[in-house]
């Protein structure tokens, strides 16, 4: 029924984005923000870091390295005409999309506009590590958008398949109780930042409710040697019920969530870690985020031995960060209802295909399948429905 009731908005949806990458192909005129690595010539590349550059003119844009996912991602080296101190020799360049597929998911999605705005409005206040901005640009009616940012030297990148330390997990549930403190039940999101949005009033709810029905169907179909009969059948909550899922997910009290804070949108420097990629950020109760990583980040036996202890360094941090001081059970029927949330993201990339490779996304898909069996996760759903 679920789908029925979703099917008109999400259709609405669907064409106002087609219409959009359609006037982008037959509008006259240049583009503002570029699409293509070959847009990024020279004379952009001086236009848009004249206000970090002091004006210097680049002579050589170099492409050092580069690929492609929800965004085209770029390293690109800068040459200049003349001494320039101030300017960025390196920067890392995030485009929109090329694929038609995924750019059509990320303009219905609104995941380019909102991590513009990230960078624009409240990268300043995040007591977090991430990567300086040199240039935020969107081109809302084009649906383009295009980030020059700090390419971070000396960081260790990984991904979902190597191994994370609980030592490095602990730096993340520290970082997250510091994100999270300080914007917790914050006025600025009415004030300043009424655009981020809740699961209660995301305009793409609907969307992404069709999406993972269609998913879940998808998953269960290819990979069902992954998903034990008990985790299929449960799972149809999810379906039948999703909206009061999220409605119940998405009670307050509410702070900043990343999104999407999975080790592969994370770096490390040294001891401390720091946040990329905040196309999915929002408002939210601060466990989506917690439940995210730990699941979907350690490996299955890692997380077993060591999440009661992260969830604590967790709470000491959001308590002495501007947070409350939270009792140690809630935390837990917070994790454990909460648990099927990193599961509906890895069934949604696994079932996208070309949102993460392959291993990554069947990695993610096997962690959180266990984390459900662990946690006991649908019955603590069940409970959450109930109470």
């Amino acid at each position: 029924m679920s789908g029925l009731a979703d099917l008109p908005i999400a259709l609405t949806a669907m064409a106002s984005s087609a219409s959009r990458l359609a006037w982008d192909r037959l509008a006259p005129g240049t583009a503002r923000v570029p699409l293509r690595p070959e847009e990024l010539t020279p004379t952009w590349f001086s236009e848009a870091l004249a206000a970090v550059s002091g004006g210097a003119s680049v002579a050589r844009v170099r492409v050092l390295g580069e690929n492609a996912g929800t965004t085209h991602r770029l390293r690109v080296g800068l040459d200049y005409t003349v001494d320039a101190p101030a300017a960025p020799r390196q920067v890392f360049c995030k485009l929109s999309p090329t694929d038609t597929k995924t750019r059509m998911f990320v303009t219905i999605m609104g995941l380019g506009e909102r991590e513009v705005s990230f960078y624009r409005h409240v990268r300043p206040h995040v007591p977090v590590r991430t990567p300086a901005v040199y240039a935020a640009l969107c081109d809302e009616k084009r649906a383009r958008f295009c980030l020059l940012l700090e390419d971070v030297e000396g960081a260790d990148f990984v991904d979902v398949t190597d191994p994370c330390t609980p030592g490095r997990a602990e730096a993340v549930m520290k970082a997250l109780g510091r994100l999270h403190g300080a914007f917790w039940e914050s006025h600025r999101f009415g004030k300043d930042w009424p655009w981020i949005n809740s699961s209660d009033d995301d305009p793409n709810a609907a969307v992404g409710r069709l999406l993972v029905e269609r998913s879940r169907r998808m998953v269960l179909e290819k990979f069902g040697d992954l998903i034990p009969l008990a985790v299929r059948g449960d799972s149809e909550i999810l379906i039948g019920r999703r909206a009061q899922v999220e409605s119940a997910w998405a009670r307050g009290p509410l702070t900043l969530l990343h999104g999407d804070p999975h080790i592969g949108n994370l770096y490390f420097v040294a001891d401390d870690v720091g946040f990329l990629d905040w196309q999915v950020m929002r408002r939210g109760n601060s466990m989506r985020d917690v439940t995210y990583f730990l699941i979907l980040s350690l490996p299955t036996e890692v997380r077993r031995q060591h999440e009661t202890d992260l969830l604590r360094s967790y709470t000491t941090s959001l308590s002495a960060s501007g947070g409350p001081t939270l009792a140690f059970d809630h935390v837990w029927t917070q994790y454990r209802r909460l648990a099927p949330y990193p599961w509906i993201a890895a069934v949604v990339t696994t079932a996208a295909g070309g949102l993460q490779a392959a291993d990554i996304a069947r990695t993610g898909l096997i962690r959180s399948t266990a984390a459900l069996e662990d946690l006991d996760a649908f019955a603590a759903v069940e409970e959450m429905l109930a109470g």
